[in-house]
């Protein structure tokens, strides 16, 4: 695993994200040992491409306005070769959301697509039949089969969050079986799950082995900070907690999951 090594490199993660979770974003980011920018000023977005180790990119409460700094961010960090995270929030809800997001996702330089099932099928041409923030696709052998063609075609990381998590690239398959139904019972918890993947993204080069690390990660925190919790809110504090306190030999001694 890499907390460690994320640490110690302790890389700067620019954020257009949304302004419902950006708060527990820059938390999470933070207790993994990362420092957080949320900046989407499209004036600023050359600058922070410059400075940052990964950009990471939330659709959650689009408009035009921040549509545009993405779009100039992505090229910025294409440009540089940096690592791009994008969470295509509720594809597939409406066509001006749609539109939007595919146009990001048209643009080259973006190295994983973090997102649920749903959002995944939208992305990978199947119907997400998407209700929202909320996945109502449950994953199959032609989705398994459509986001392989999809990562080899665009040689981008898949990471699907869900009751299994399942990291999909060129080659490999991972399912991730960490995790606790807390996270369901707040907000954000995807978008903190983009959030680590642009820690790890940043912090080293494989983006499989980083995808899979962010969700371990947040797995087994959400696991720790449940044992501790006797609501929503106290998960959410306790999440926090956990993530700052998680290392190396916890992940190694409390990971489940498989490569297929």
């Amino acid at each position: 695993m890499f907390i460690k090594i994320a640490r110690e490199k302790n890389p700067l993660i620019h954020h257009i994200t949304n302004y419902v979770t950006a708060n527990d974003c820059a938390n999470v980011t933070i207790a993994m040992g990362a420092s957080a920018a949320m900046a989407d000023f499209y004036e600023e977005q050359t600058d922070f491409a410059k400075i940052s180790s990964a950009l990471v990119l939330n659709t959650g409460t689009i408009n035009q306005l921040v549509a545009n700094s993405m779009l100039k961010a992505i090229k910025e960090y294409t440009l540089l070769n940096k690592p791009i995270v994008f969470d295509p929030v509720a594809l597939g809800v409406s066509k001006a959301r749609d539109g939007i997001n595919f146009e990001l996702l048209n643009l080259k330089g973006i190295s994983i697509v973090k997102a649920n099932a749903s959002e995944i099928a939208s992305v990978i041409g199947l119907d997400g039949k998407a209700r929202g923030v909320d996945s109502t696709f449950v994953i199959n052998d032609e989705f398994l089969e459509k986001a392989r063609k999809y990562t080899q075609k665009t040689k981008r990381i898949l990471a699907i969050t869900g009751k299994i998590d399942y990291i999909i690239s060129q080659k490999q398959i991972a399912k991730v079986y960490n995790g606790s139904i807390m996270a369901t019972k707040i907000t954000g918890a995807g978008c903190m799950c983009a959030s680590l993947c642009g820690v790890f993204a940043g912090a080293i080069e494989d983006k499989f082995q980083a995808s899979l690390c962010a969700l371990l990660s947040f797995g087994i925190a959400s696991e720790i900070a449940q044992e501790s919790s006797s609501g929503s809110a106290s998960f959410r504090v306790n999440l926090i907690d956990a993530l700052s306190n998680l290392n190396d030999e916890e992940v190694k001694k409390r990971a489940k999951y498989e490569i297929i």
